[in-house]
This record gives C-alpha cells, structure tokens and sequence, in this order.
C-alpha cells in the first residue's frame, strides 16, 4: 500500500485529467461550430493551468513526505545515536544558531523527537522563504535538511535518462510553471500530449523519490513507511 503522501499526490492527479479533459470538449465543440464563428477562446489556458498544478503538486508531495517519515522516526526511534550522521549534524546546526545559550538542552531525554518534529515546519517555511521553487537543488536541499538523506535526487534514473538529465527536466518544467504564473512568454505551446508527458514524468520523480525515502526510513526506523499505512 502507497505511503499517505503518494496516496494524497494520486488523489491531486485527478484534477490534471480534468483539465485535460475541459481542453478535448473545447477542441471538440470548436471542430463542430460554425466556420464563422469565433474559436472558443481562452481554451489553451486550461493546459496552462495544468502544468501549473503539477508543479504545486509535486511541491506539496515532498512537504508531505518528508513530514510522514519525520513523524514515524519520531514514534519509532528509541534513541538519537540512531539517527543519520547528516540529520544529526543538521539539527546540531539548527541549535548552534539559536540566540538562546541554553538551546542544547533540549535535546536532553526524548526532547530530540519534540526538536525532529517542529523543525520541519521551519524548515519549509525557510525554502518557501528562500526558493520558493520545487526544482532539483531545491528538493535536495530540502530532503538532506529534513530527513538527513544526502542527495534524493542520485535516485531519479528512470525512462532511459540519467539522475542529471532527469534533473534537468524537473528544473525545465519548473521554470516553464514560473513563466506562466508569472505572465512570462513562453517559449512554446503547451500540448495535450506535453501535458500527459509531464504529468507521467512527475509521478516517477514521486516514485524515486518515495521509494528512496523509504528505504532511507526503513533503515533509520526498522519499518517501512508502505507497512506502516496497511
């Protein structure tokens, strides 16, 4: 069974085949109109918006991954030895930053799980603050600062393309949903077809990266975030 996040990405995934389904209704019905009237306007931005939520939703699935294997290292972790050297390192960071002098300290007895489990969402408020983008540095950062993974994206090989080019592909479709939410010219139209592509594209970078996550989890925790949600 999918890890809660995968399952709320699936259940997000349905609305892109509504859009794409809104833009086969508008062609459909510009096809059978009168040659005299005007096109249905505005059509194209339905696959606009697409691509935009793909994008929010690829956002929102590390947000919540990230956030499910916190909360199960935190319920099943006896002690912080235990713990990923790059985590541990992290969270030392975290408090060698805080102006309180006495922020040590609450790492003292199970205090480290109360520590792991607010600074996550300092942790994305931080990103939204600092990047606000959901492209491969980005998520690489994010996944190493959160979970102690080092870099998420060594797992994105898949389709015949190496984790570099599928990288490169995240950040192409990134940087086209700024460009569109941000009015900007897009260098070409979006498709049907791209729309379809992308989104097939985006559900194996979730793949990747929750199986990683998971296998990363499993060895930190002793269970699996999939046998965790039977």
């Amino acid at each position: 069974m999918p890890s809660n996040a995968r399952k709320s990405f699936d259940e997000n995934l349905v609305d892109i085949g509504r859009l794409i389904d809104f833009h086969q209704v508008a062609e459909l019905l510009e096809k059978e109109a009168d040659p005299n009237d005007s096109p249905v306007a505005g059509k194209d931005v339905v696959l606009r918006s697409a691509i935009v939520l793909l994008v929010t939703y690829w956002e929102a699935y590390l947000e919540d991954i990230a956030s499910e294997a916190i909360n199960l290292i935190v319920d099943k972790v006896i002690v912080p030895e235990k713990l990923p050297k790059d985590l541990k390192k992290a969270v030392l960071k975290d408090l060698e930053n805080d102006t309180n002098e006495l922020a040590c300290w609450q790492l003292a007895g199970d205090g480290w799980k109360k520590l792991l489990h607010d600074r996550l969402p300092k942790l994305q408020e931080a990103r939204n603050r600092s990047f606000n983008t959901p492209k491969s540095r980005q998520t690489r950062e994010f996944i190493s600062a959160a979970l102690g993974i080092a870099d998420v994206t060594k797992a994105w090989e898949f389709a015949g393309r190496t984790p570099e080019e599928n990288a490169a592909k995240l950040d192409a479709l990134v940087e086209t949903r700024g460009r569109i939410a941000h009015r900007g010219k897009l260098t070409k139209k979006i498709t049907e077809k791209g729309v379809s592509e992308a989104t097939e594209f985006i559900k194996s970078l979730v793949s990747k990266t929750g199986g990683k996550i998971n296998t990363e989890v499993k060895k930190i925790a002793g269970v699996s975030l999939l046998k965790e949600n039977k």
